[in-house]
């Protein structure tokens, strides 16, 4: 592998940590860092999903993440393909959602599901053009949010 190769596959792997890094501490503007303008969007979970595109989704992230005391997403090590100015990966991930219903008890909800991303170069470095996510399996509860305390951004 050329040290070209092996900075891509690095700078791919950062890129994908600084999605992570931007839900977990509720940073939405870092995901302009992750994303080119207009980058197709699906998140599948359960019995589908809508396409949706970002800087749309960012807005989505923030409503659905208020429900949310803390957040926790692991990725697994990534699988990157890099060919030129292009590059594919797929990671997977385990992502810890903590609620505090009205009441204050705490309810968890795990989500376990596998990202396949497609980057494209840009004069600021790599971004997502094209993401689809797909849920394998949760365990826990997702309380609706008009049972549980909601939370700023940080």
């Amino acid at each position: 592998m050329s040290q070209d190769e092996l900075r891509d596959r690095l700078e791919i792997a950062d890129l994908l940590q600084r999605y992570f890094t931007a839900l977990d501490d509720r940073d939405y503007a870092l995901l302009d860092t992750v994303f080119v303008p207009g980058a197709k969007l699906h998140y599948e979970m359960g019995r589908g999903g809508r396409p949706s595109s970002h800087p749309e989704m960012a807005q989505a992230f923030r409503d659905f993440n208020r429900s949310f005391l803390l957040t926790q997403h692991v990725m697994g090590h990534p699988v990157i393909e890099v060919a030129g100015d292009r590059a594919r990966s797929r990671t997977s991930l385990r992502a810890l959602h903590v609620q505090l219903s009205l009441e204050g008890e705490r309810s968890t909800w795990i989500v376990y599901g596998s990202y396949r991303d497609r980057h494209v170069r840009t004069p600021d470095g790599w971004r997502i053009c094209e993401r689809h996510f797909r849920s394998l399996h949760t365990e826990g509860r997702l309380l609706p949010p008009e049972r549980v305390k909601t939370f700023a951004e940080a």
